[in-house]
């Protein structure tokens, strides 16, 4: 390819994942995403498991601009692979000027000098674009994280930039707010309503009568993925009637999905507030400070907020929280 010089990239991290068998259609959320293809902006942002690449997948087979996807990973906190990775993507989308990204590698190579070029490459494109990076949490260099945000401040009109995340992106998502530029979907959107859990578990193969769907939502809280894992734990426990009445977040499969991909990736530390802290039903900074005999807890409490790790804020001032029932579970 033009773009792609002395990188050999992975064509994998340039495609949505393929949809599995018995996944739901997000309908009501590809709706509301294609009615904002005028916003430049748009941030998913939920905890692992919420559906954020399905939902982004499931829009971009919909919409009326031409797609380009990145599926981001550490390698991407070089900003030079990261923005080769971008030129691909859009390459991949209608064939760009090789000038655009040659020669980032090289000494003395400006990053962020390299974005107003690709605005105005993606400015002569004959059709709207839409560019998609998935799992922005993984970029934790600030170069990239500056590149990504300087690229959505200098988006030609008509085009738009999709970003999903487990954690809040690195953007003046609150001026972006004020000027109308950002579509944001979070939790509280992402969460499933009685009719898609009901697709969840039939997909699965589990069929629920009306009240018993009802109680596994109010359990999960709408969560996608503890959804579907107490649909296998239902078929794994055989045919005794009510058996997903006993999931909590503790269940083999809860647990096992709990600790691989939230508590495995966290500094011990961490992991100690969060166990320690589990015996509360709700917390604040203080409470945590005096349960711990320590102090700072507010800003960990805060980080956790930010991190994205189901933990729910019970007030709009950020003072009391508490634990995703299933994650509090396994932490107790």
């Amino acid at each position: 390819s033009r773009v792609e010089s002395s990188l050999e990239l992975l064509e994998s991290k340039l495609h949505p994942p393929l949809a599995r068998p018995g996944i739901v259609a997000r309908t009501g959320l590809v709706d509301r995403l294609l009615a904002s293809d005028a916003v430049p902006v748009v941030c998913v942002v939920a905890p692992v498991g919420y559906g954020k690449t399905t939902l982004l997948a499931q829009w971009a087979q919909h919409t009326a601009h031409w797609v380009g996807w990145v599926s981001l990973d550490q390698r991407d906190n070089d900003p030079a692979v990261l923005l080769t990775y971008i030129g691909a993507a859009l390459d991949r989308v209608e064939p760009i000027d090789p000038r655009v990204v040659r020669g980032l590698a090289g000494p003395g190579a400006s990053i962020l000098g390299a974005v107003p070029r690709l605005a105005a490459a993606i400015a002569a494109m004959t059709q709207p674009v839409a560019l998609v990076l998935d799992h922005l949490e993984l970029l934790d260099n600030q170069q990239s994280l500056d590149l990504v945000a300087e690229l959505a401040a200098q988006l030609p009109a008509g085009t738009q930039l999709l970003l999903a995340s487990r954690t809040r992106p690195p953007l003046p998502v609150a001026l972006l707010r004020v000027q109308g530029r950002v579509v944001e979907l979070g939790v509280e959107e992402l969460a499933m309503d009685h009719e898609d859990a009901r697709a969840l578990l039939e997909g699965a193969g589990v069929g629920l009568d009306d009240a018993a769907v009802d109680e596994l939502l109010a359990r999960t809280e709408g969560w996608p993925v503890g959804l579907y894992l107490a649909a296998l734990a239902h078929r794994a426990s055989g045919p005794r009637r009510h058996a997903w009445a006993g999931f909590t977040g503790d269940d083999r499969f809860m647990a096992d999905y709990l600790r691989s991909e939230l508590l495995a990736r966290l500094p011990p530390e961490l992991v100690s507030f969060l166990t320690r802290t589990a015996v509360l039903e709700r917390m604040s900074g203080p409470l945590c400070d005096a349960v711990l005999e320590a102090t700072g807890s507010a800003q960990v409490l805060a980080s956790l907020e930010e991190s994205n790790l189901l933990l729910v804020p019970l007030d709009r001032q950020r003072r009391w929280y508490r634990y995703h029932h299933l994650f509090h579970e396994l932490l107790v």
